[in-house]
C-alpha cells in the first residue's frame, strides 16, 4: 500500500492559534482514505514560513521532503504520495516556478495529491494541456493574492511613514520610551538616566561597551529585558541607536530626546575607532597604540607582552607571538610610550598642521557629503509618499532600497571624514595635551579611565606608526616613523643597553630640547647634524645612574 506524506504550511505564526493545522490534517486524512493510502505519522511542516519567495522549498521542510525523494538512500519511494491541502501550500511563486517544483517531485516517481480541488498528479499529468492550464490558473491566483496582500501592507506602512509627524508609526517603541495616558510618547525616567550615564562614561572617561556593561552590573542596575545581566552587545546597540537623539522615520523629533546629536556623533566616532583598533579587553590599557603601530619587517601589528608577571612590558610584533615568525625581537614598551608622549607635548599647532589646507579640504568634503545626504533624504521622502499611488510598486521599492544603501554608505564616509578633521584640527592636539597634563596629577584609581581616553584621543591625530626593532649584543634599537593625520611625519629612535636608555634621536628639535632641559641633572652629550633636521642625544653609559629611573620619563604616569 502506498504511503501518504503530509505537508503542512502557513505563513504567519499567528495562524497557529487558529484552525489551520487542524484543517490541513483533516484534509490529509480525507485524501488518504479516498486513495487508500497509509498515512505517514510524522508530517513535514513549515509553520510560519512563507512560500511567496520560495523560502519553504529552499530552506524549509519541503526541501527536506524533496531530498528524501532523491538518491539511492531515499526514504520516500516511487509510488508514494505527497498530500497537500492546496497547491498554494507548496508554492505561491510565479506559475513557471510552480510548474518546475511540481515537475521536480513527479520526476522522482512520487505523486502529488491535493484536497481542494481533489486532484492526483503523476509523471504524465503535465503532458495534459488542460491539467497544465488548471495549474497555471491556480498558481496565478495564489500569486496575485500574495502580491495584493504585500501591496496593501506596504501601502499601509507608507501611509504611516507619511503621517509620522502626526501619529505614531507603530506602538513598538524603544525600551526607554512608553506611551502616557493621553497617547503621547514619553521617556521612562530611570532608563533615560541610565542612557545618559552610558554616554557620559563613554565621553568623559573614554570607556567602551564592555567596561560600561561591567559597571552597570557592579552597580546592580536592573536590566530592561529578561536578561540576568547587562551585556556589552546590548550596550553597543544603545550607543549606536540614533533614536536616543529623538530621530526616527525621517523626523528629528519623532521621539523625546535623551542625548544631543553632537554627543551621539562623538560616541559613534569613538566606537568606530574601537572597532577598527581592537585591543586587549579590560580597564588597564597597557598599549596606547593598538592597531596604529606596525612592524616594518613582518607587517604585523605591535603588541605588548610580559615575559614574567613582575617583568616590564615589552613591545613586540604580533607575528612573533603567534609563531608566524621565528626571530623574536622586542623593546621596552614604557620607554617608547614616554618618548612619544614627551614628543606630542612639545608639538605646536603650526608643527602639526603647518600651512597645509588639508583641514579646509576636509571641511569641504564634509559639507559635500552632508549635502548629498540631504538630497538622498529628500528623495527617500518623496518615494515613500509615492508608494501609495505607484503602479510599478517593485520599481519604487527597489529605488528606495538603493537610496537607503547609498545613505548608509554616505554616513559611513561622513564619520570617516569627521575623524580625519579631528586629526588636523587644533582642538585635537589641544585635547591630547590636556589629557597629558591630567595624566601627571591623576590618582591611581582614575588612571585606567584616563589612559582609555588618551588612547582614543591619540587615534584622532595619528594615522600610523611604523616600527623597526634591531638588536646588536646587549643593545636594542627601536626606530619609529610616525605619520600624523595632518600629513606631518616624525621619527623617534631609541637605543637601550641592558634595559637602560642610552640614545634618543628625533627630527623634532624642539621636542628634544624640551627633554634635554628637563634632564639637566643628567650627564648627556649632544650632536647635531647640519645636513638634516635631526638632533641626537646620547646618555653616557659611564654614568651608572643615567638610566631610565632618573630620566624625564619617570615623570610620566603609566
Amino acid at each position: 500500500m502506498p504511503i501518504g506524506y503530509s505537508y503542512i504550511r502557513f505563513s504567519s505564526t499567528k495562524q497557529e492559534q487558529g484552525d489551520s493545522i487542524t484543517r490541513q490534517n483533516k484534509a490529509f486524512l480525507k485524501v488518504c482514505e479516498s486513495l487508500d493510502l497509509t498515512p505517514f505519522t510524522k508530517p513535514y511542516e513549515d509553520l510560519g514560513v512563507s512560500a511567496w519567495r520560495g523560502k519553504n522549498k529552499d530552506e524549509g521542510n519541503l526541501s527536506a521532503f524533496i531530498q528524501a525523494c532523491q538518491g539511492p538512500q531515499r526514504t520516500v519511494k516511487p509510488g508514494d504520495y505527497l498530500v497537500i491541502e492546496k497547491l498554494d501550500r507548496a508554492s505561491r511563486e510565479s506559475p513557471i516556478k510552480v510548474l518546475a517544483l511540481i515537475q521536480s517531485i513527479l520526476e522522482t516517481g512520487v505523486k502529488i495529491a491535493t484536497a481542494s480541488p481533489m486532484r492526483v498528479y503523476d509523471s504524465t499529468s503535465l503532458e495534459d494541456p488542460f491539467t497544465l492550464i488548471e495549474i497555471v490558473i491556480l498558481a496565478t491566483r495564489a500569486k496575485e493574492e500574495s502580491d495584493t496582500k504585500s501591496e496593501r501592507v506596504k501601502s499601509a506602512w507608507a501611509g504611516k511613514y507619511e503621517n509620522a509627524d502626526k501619529e505614531l508609526v507603530t506602538a513598538r517603541l524603544p525600551a526607554w520610551c512608553c506611551i502616557d495616558e493621553v497617547g503621547k510618547v514619553k521617556l521612562v525616567p530611570e532608563r533615560a538616566a541610565i542612557i545618559k550615564n552610558m554616554f557620559k562614561w563613554a565621553t568623559t572617561e573614554g570607556i567602551g561597551q564592555r567596561a560600561i556593561a561591567k559597571r552597570l552590573n557592579v552597580m546592580k542596575v536592573p536590566t530592561w529585558g529578561g536578561g540576568k545581566a547587562w551585556n556589552y552587545s546590548y550596550v553597543r546597540l544603545i550607543l549606536l541607536d540614533k533614536r536616543v537623539t529623538g530621530a526616527a522615520y525621517g523626523l528629528n523629533d519623532y521621539l523625546p530626546q535623551v542625548i544631543t546629536p553632537e554627543v551621539f556623533e562623538r560616541v559613534t566616532a569613538d566606537t568606530a575607532n574601537r572597532i577598527r583598533f581592537r585591543g586587549a579587553k579590560g580597564e588597564k590599557v597597557a598599549n596606547l597604540f593598538n592597531g596604529l603601530a606596525y612592524d616594518t619587517d613582518t607587517g604585523s601589528t605591535m603588541v605588548v607582552i610580559k615575559k614574567r608577571p613582575q617583568a616590564p612590558y615589552r613591545y613586540i610584533p604580533s607575528a612573533y607571538v603567534t609563531g608566524k615568525s621565528k626571530e623574536s625581537l622586542s623593546f621596552p614598551y614604557e620607554l617608547f610610550e614616554r618618548a612619544f608622549l614627551v614628543m606630542v607635548e612639545g608639538l605646536t599647532v603650526k608643527q602639526l598642521i603647518g600651512t597645509s589646507d588639508l583641514a579646509q579640504k576636509l571641511e569641504g568634503q564634509k559639507e559635500d557629503i552632508e549635502n548629498q545626504i540631504t538630497k538622498v533624504d529628500t528623495r527617500l521622502h518623496s518615494l515613500r509618499r509615492a508608494l501609495q499611488d505607484a503602479e510599478e510598486l517593485t520599481t519604487v521599492l527597489d529605488a528606495i532600497k538603493d537610496l537607503e544603501a547609498k545613505r548608509k554608505a554616505l554616513h559611513g564616509t561622513l564619520e570617516a571624514i569627521k575623524l580625519d578633521i579631528a586629526g588636523v584640527h587644533p582642538a585635537g592636539l589641544a585635547h591630547t595635551k590636556h589629557l597629558l597634563m591630567q595624566l601627571q596629577a591623576t590618582s591611581p584609581e582614575e588612571l585606567p579611565a584616563l589612559r582609555n581616553m588618551l588612547k582614543t584621543q591619540i587615534r584622532t591625530i595619528v594615522q600610523r606608526i611604523d616600527c623597526t626593532i634591531t638588536r646588536n649584543g646587549w643593545t636594542s634599537r627601536l626606530e619609529a616613523a610616525i605619520c600624523f593625520k595632518s600629513g606631518r611625519k616624525q621619527t623617534l629612535t631609541l637605543e637601550t643597553r641592558r634595559g637602560k636608555l642610552t640614545t634618543l634621536e628625533s627630527n623634532d628639535v624642539a621636542g628634544l630640547m624640551k627633554f634635554l632641559s628637563q634632564s639637566s641633572q643628567q650627564a648627556v652629550t649632544h650632536r647635531s647634524s647640519s645636513q638634516s633636521d635631526k638632533t641626537r642625544y646620547s646618555i653616557r653609559e659611564s654614568i651608572p645612574q643615567a638610566g631610565v629611573s632618573q630620566s624625564t620619563f619617570d615623570n610620566w604616569r603609566l
